[in-house]
């Protein structure tokens, strides 16, 4: 018997720029998917990364990223 877990995380980032100029903001979803039994296999939409720390570290990583791009490709973000 085997089971999958998750835990959702939500990056929320505001850019506040100077002057008179609106914040902006954006939101990122992302989430870390544990199996747990002997066969249990890997969840379709999950990739395998090899331990609890480089899986938060790479979430991490991807949602801050996507987040500061999709603020950098706001048009209100200054060029």
């Amino acid at each position: 018997m085997w089971v999958h877990v998750g835990d959702g995380y939500v990056v929320t980032l505001d850019y506040l720029p100077g002057g008179s100029a609106q914040k902006i903001e954006k939101s990122v979803r992302d989430a870390i998917y544990a199996s747990l039994g002997a066969t249990a296999p890997t969840p379709d939409h999950a990739e395998k990364i090899g331990s609890l720390a480089d899986a938060a570290h790479t979430m991490t990583r991807r949602t801050v990223s996507n987040a500061l791009n999709d603020v950098a490709r706001d048009p209100a973000f200054p060029k």
